[in-house]
């Protein structure tokens, strides 16, 4: 059961597909995909994909579904990947996005996530 205690409009700089993880954008108001480890992750977009400059949602707070990059356990710590997605983060000094609270076997698995921006 998702938990989106805080979700946040903003402008989508480039396509931003569904359950992606997202970063600030080049400009305020601006968020984009973040695509790997070392860009710190802002939090998840919503359930819907979204075209360059349309209002993308972003989940902050709370629980959200993100599409895995790979296989993923319950319980580790999840960062960004290739394309927005999820992968379990090991990298000192990379940007955790939260705390997988479902497994992944393969590519392209949803999981839910406990959105916790940090470092590993």
């Amino acid at each position: 059961m998702m938990n989106y205690l805080l979700t946040r409009n903003y402008k989508a700089s480039g396509a931003i597909p569904a359950r992606r993880l997202v970063r600030t954008g080049p400009n305020e108001g601006e968020v984009r995909l973040a695509t790997a480890g070392t860009q710190r992750p802002l939090g998840a977009s919503a359930d819907v994909d979204v075209a360059d400059g349309a209002p993308c949602d972003v989940h902050l707070v709370g629980t959200a579904l993100v599409e895995a990059h790979g296989a993923i356990n319950a319980g580790d710590s999840v960062t960004a990947a290739a394309e927005g997605r999820a992968q379990t983060g090991t990298t000192a000094n990379h940007y955790s996005a939260g705390i997988a609270l479902s497994s992944a076997t393969a590519r392209n698995d949803v999981i839910e996530v406990l959105l916790a921006p940090d470092r590993i």
